[in-house]
């Protein structure tokens, strides 16, 4: 009894640590990918709205059906430049919130940031 509890303990934990590994690795291509569109984006040297829009759409993929917003990006609680890219900001540096605690920006507010050029990077 004892042993088929220790084997099932370590098959659990192996599994766990699978789990941990396939989820670290999808965060890195995800990350990568969004950088890559981001750096396509900036450099982006024409004036077709349609083209950057096209962009755009791929950088923020499509947004939440429910609450219409991107998890590309995420809000603190500041009053200004309360915009931040997931991934690359973890932590406002004036208001001290996190992105794990704070909601995603609305979709439609960050794809006129990001036409309009007021996002930084």
């Amino acid at each position: 009894m004892t042993t088929a509890i220790i084997v099932l303990l370590i098959i659990f934990l192996l599994y766990a640590r699978i789990q941990v590994f396939l989820l670290k690795y999808s965060l890195k291509v995800y990350l990568t990918a969004g950088n890559k569109l981001l750096q396509e984006y900036r450099t982006f040297e024409g004036n077709s709205i349609r083209a950057r829009q096209v962009l755009i759409t791929e950088l923020l993929g499509k947004p939440d059906p429910i609450s219409n917003t991107t998890d590309a990006y995420w809000d603190c609680e500041c009053r200004e430049n309360f915009v931040h890219r997931r991934g690359k900001e973890t932590v406002c540096n004036k208001c001290k919130a996190t992105a794990s605690e704070s909601p995603d920006s609305p979709y439609n507010y960050v794809e006129n940031l990001l036409l309009t050029e007021e996002l930084p990077e």
